[in-house]
This record gives C-alpha cells, structure tokens and sequence, in this order.
C-alpha cells in the first residue's frame, strides 16, 4: 500500500539521524496512521482539527505569527506587514483561493518552497533564519507540550491538549521541528543534515502531492496607502463615532471622531481595543458542527442546510 511504503521510507529516512524530533514525529505518525481504518482516523483528525486549530476545543493552539511574536493572542499585527514585504520581492502575494490568513504557517511554509523552487537563495535564508525559524519552534513547543526527548507514545497520549484525542498533530510538530533544525544545520554547514533532508524529500515525492501553489498567486500587490476613515464603534448599542486607522489595508489603531454628539470625541476602553476584537485569535473562522459532543469543520452550504432543515422541523 501506498501509506505503508511511504511510513517505511519516512522511517528509514530518519533513522539514526540525530535528529530526536524526526525520530519521535515519524514513530508517532507512523502508529497513529496504522491504529485502525482510513475513514475512523479521518474522523477522529477532524475533530483534533477543529479543536486545536479552528477554536472549538478549550486550548487553541494559533498557527499564525503575530501571536508568537507578540506575545498577545491577536493576529494581523507587524509581522504581517513584514511577510508582505519579502511577498513583494519574490513577486507573489496570498492567493484570493486560499481563505485564511496569509501569516498561517502553511503559506509561509509554500512561500519558501516557492523562492527555493525560483532559485531565489539569498530569499529563502534571508526569510528562513528572520522569519520563519524565529516563530515556528515556538508553535511546535505549544503543539507537543512535550519535550523531544520524551518520545513514549503512551506518555505522549497523556500530556495531549484538553480534549484532543490523538497524537497525530503533536508527531507532525515534532516533525516539524526536526525540519527546522535540520534545515538550520545544513545552513549551518552540517553536511548530514543536509543528507537527512535529502532521504526525507525522497519519502514526499513517494506521495506524488501536486506542485501547484495552493496559498500563493502571482503578481506583486503594491501597499495600500495609510488613510484614517470615519466610522463609529460596534461594540455597544451607543454607536460612538470613531476614525480608523488603517495600514495597508489593516486596522492598527482607533481614535474619538471629533464632533460626535454622543462621545464628545472620545472612546471607552471598548472602543479603543477594537482592533484586538477585529483580530483576536480566538475567534471562529468557519462553521463547526457539532457530532456527539465534539465539532468539526464545516462548509458554509452545509451549516446554512442543517439550520435550514432544523426550521423546517419546528
């Protein structure tokens, strides 16, 4: 089968490398992928999902900059202004196809693939060891909640998020993190790592993925002008006046509309954290469905079906 042959090449390819966390996230992948049928681990990868990633579960983990840069739960922030400059200078920008955030470590993980692929080296180490690297180690620390060293799955299924009922994710954060400390070591000038890396993409290739760019479209898109637009806040029925401060097309900051019958020209505590609300890292960013007492993700067509449906029953 073509799981098995691609866990075994995963397996061999990391075998003795050094490397403890490709070690621990091939072994952990590989027993989750063979602990029963395809569709039962879907199911259960789905809830984990949603859970972990898309804010149904108690203990989110945020796959997105600005919050391990900063320290806040909150996304959009500096690091994404940062990440549209290197976009322009590869001559790319977030594909209108791809709906989540153009900081989401998927397409910062195909934005490197993409200037490695261009032959843009200078780029990729320039965006790799400022970038990337000072964020993803962090993300993969929080994900595992385990050190790499401690690589008994039975203990790893115990030091799992709340609610979450696999080690799927924690073997891939794990894995990832080999990656980057791998890749940091060829950088480095540690000629094994580079070996490793090597034996690794030859695992990939064995799944035949597409080459086609799903995150990120062609074409330089130029920064939009600052401007100041006013507006009023929707954080309370009063509707206070209020100017938004925008940057490229972000909200970064809110101030009193002057004149304001309601406000004199001021803002409550509410209304100037507006911009934490807009981009909180906490909010939802799909329907969820809820099955027994989990959610998984769900189209909008089918969430719009199940509320249309529940109407038409009373």
């Amino acid at each position: 089968m073509q799981k098995d042959e691609f866990l075994n090449i995963l397996n061999e390819a990391v075998k003795g490398c050094g490397f403890v966390d490709l070690i621990c996230g091939a072994e952990m992948i590989t027993a989750f992928l063979k602990s029963g049928p395809a569709e039962e681990l879907y199911k259960e990868l789905r809830y984990d999902y949603a859970d972990l990633f898309l804010n149904a579960g108690p203990s989110p983990v945020f796959p997105y900059e600005s919050p391990f840069r900063s320290g806040a739960p909150v996304v959009m922030q500096e690091p994404v202004f940062e990440l549209r400059e290197y976009f322009r200078k590869a001559g790319v920008h977030k594909s209108p196809a791809y709906k989540d955030l153009e900081e989401h470590i998927a397409v910062q993980m195909e934005f490197l693939r993409y200037v490695l692929e261009k032959g843009n080296e200078d780029l990729y180490l320039d965006f790799f060891e400022n970038k990337f690297s000072k964020w993803v180690p962090a993300f993969c620390d929080q994900l595992t909640s385990t050190t790499p060293s401690n690589c008994n799955l039975s203990q790893n299924l115990t030091n799992l998020p709340a609610g979450v009922m696999t080690n799927f994710y924690q073997g891939l954060a794990h894995l990832t993190r080999g990656v980057v400390m791998c890749e940091s070591s060829t950088i480095g000038g540690y000629t094994g790592a580079e070996e490793v890396t090597n034996k690794m993409s030859s695992a990939f290739d064995y799944l035949a993925l597409s080459h086609e760019y799903a995150t990120l479209a062609q074409g330089v898109l130029e920064p939009e002008p600052p401007k100041t637009v006013p507006t009023h806040c929707y954080t309370c029925g009063a509707l206070c006046g209020m100017n938004a401060k925008l940057k490229d097309g972000i909200l970064i900051g809110t101030s009193g509309l002057q004149g304001d019958p309601k406000s004199g020209g001021r803002l409550c505590p509410k209304g100037a954290a507006v911009p934490k609300h807009l981009y909180s890292a906490y909010r939802l960013k799909s329907p969820l469905i809820r099955e027994g007492n989990r959610f998984r993700k769900a189209s909008w067509d089918e969430a719009l079906d199940r509320v249309v449906e529940a109407i038409n029953r009373t």
